[in-house]
Parts: structure tokens; C-alpha cells; sequence
């Protein structure tokens, strides 16, 4: 998992016992260790007594992470899912919708990714991870085919940040405005060598054309093979051109 584990964990409130504090900071204490098995079983235990509160809450995603990092997927969910949406929102709620949205992307699952990305957006303030955010939804919309979707995810991380990883990233595409997929086969500063290589490839039979793009502040030649408007589609593509044609072949956009 990525930028999605964050832990952000409050103090204990005064109303739990002291067996209850001890075992939410063991939990605690484990994940952190990274032993992720081992955080199980105390907030198990702190949960079985305790069931509302900003503690509930925080046992929940605590034990929801350390269930993603041990490899157990439903609970994981589970766990998330409740911590999301407990009656009192805090800080955890939107970092519980992060991890959601990070889990279903992972797993592929590109419209609930988007819709829990975009709870968490909703809730979280305008710093990091929030453009990591901004910018996953956009991916996830591109995937469903919602391209006329992505340019408002795209603009506001180009609005609200200065700098970062995911800045310059929407701006490229922001400004390629892409409503297909496509593989790409070669990126050149000099078109001759762009118009060798579709030539090469037409020969072979692979329909390649090129399409002039400027990356910082270079003009470059991409040759490109395809329009997909399905995502699975242009992977399975992206697949057979690697094996036949170029084996360092990636998706476009």
C-alpha cells in the first residue's frame, strides 16, 4: 500500500479504563513496530468493550491498517468501512477513506476507489496527500471512461499546489486533454527518428501513428498504437505489443 497509510491517533479520553488504554496502545505500539499480526488481538480486545467514541474510531482504523498490511483484505474492508463512517468525524474519518479508496484501487476496483477517494477529498484540507488524492481520482475516472470527469480533479491540484510529485503530472494532463487510451512505443526529440520506427512498425503490421507533444519544454514525437476506450482493453494490448513489438512499451496518457 502507498500514500493511503497514514495514522493520525488522538489521545485516550479519561472515560476508558485502564485495561482499555493499554491494549489500544499496544495496538499502537505493534503497527507501528510493524508487527502486523501481533496489533490484532489487543484492539480485538479493546474493541469488544468499547463500541463509540473518537477511541472506537481510532481502534478501528488502526486495526484496519495493521488487517491491510497482514494481507487480510475483508477485514480490512470491514474495519474501514465502520471507521469511515462512525457518527463523529475527526480527523481519521477522511485518512479511513484514503486507505479505502488506496485498497480498491489496488485491487482494481476503479468507481469504488473514486467514490472513496472523493469522500475523503471532501473532508481532508487542502495539503498533502490531498493532491495524491486529487490525482488518483483522476486515474479512476479515466479507467471507468469518465474522461470529460478528470479535468476538474486535474485543475484543482494545479490551483491549490505549488509544488510536489503530482503537480506536474496534471499538468500534462490537463494540457494533453486525452479522451482514449493508447500505447506508446517510442518518445523522440527528432521526428526522422519517430517516422523510422512507425514505419517499422506498420511493416510489422501494427497500426502506428505519431503524435507531436511538448514535455517540459521540448517538443517530442510519440508514437502511438490504438484508441481504446477501455482500459482492460489497452492493457491487453500494451501486453501483446511488449511480447511482439517493443518490449519497453507503457500505456499513454
Amino acid at each position: 500500500m502507498g500514500a493511503g497509510l497514514l495514522l493520525l491517533l488522538t489521545g485516550c479520553a479519561n472515560r476508558l479504563t485502564e485495561q482499555q488504554q493499554m491494549w489500544l496502545a499496544r495496538g499502537q505500539e505493534r503497527y507501528e513496530r510493524k508487527d502486523y499480526v501481533r496489533a490484532i488481538d489487543p484492539l480485538n480486545r479493546f474493541l469488544s468493550e468499547v463500541n463509540e467514541g473518537p477511541e472506537f474510531a481510532q481502534a478501528l482504523y488502526i486495526r484496519g491498517m495493521s488487517n491491510a498490511q497482514a494481507g487480510r483484505r475483508p477485514q480490512a474492508y470491514s474495519d474501514l468501512r465502520r471507521c469511515a463512517t462512525t457518527p463523529t468525524e475527526t480527523d481519521i474519518t477522511w485518512r479511513a477513506y484514503i486507505v479505502l479508496g488506496t485498497l480498491h484501487f489496488e485491487d482494481e476496483q476503479w468507481s469504488q476507489a473514486a467514490q472513496s477517494l472523493q469522500a475523503a477529498a471532501r473532508r481532508m484540507p487542502a495539503d498533502p496527500p490531498k493532491d495524491f488524492v486529487l490525482f488518483r481520482i483522476g486515474l479512476c475516472q479515466e479507467r471507468i471512461g469518465q474522461w470529460g470527469a478528470t479535468s476538474r480533479f486535474y485543475a484543482e491540484i494545479t490551483r491549490t499546489f505549488t509544488s510536489g510529485p503530482y503537480v506536474k503530472a496534471a499538468q500534462r494532463r490537463l494540457q494533453l486533454n486525452a479522451n482514449h487510451f493508447a500505447v506508446q512505443c517510442g518518445a523522440f526529440r527528432e521526428r526522422v527518428n519517430a517516422e523510422n520506427l512507425q514505419t517499422d512498425l506498420n511493416r510489422k503490421g501494427l497500426d502506428a501513428y505519431i503524435r507531436e507533444e511538448t514535455r517540459g519544454r521540448t517538443a517530442m514525437y510519440i508514437v502511438l498504437a490504438g484508441r481504446y476506450a477501455d482500459y482492460d482493453d489497452a492493457r491487453g494490448q500494451l501486453a501483446l505489443v511488449k511480447k511482439h513489438f517493443v518490449s519497453d512499451a507503457l500505456l499513454w496518457p
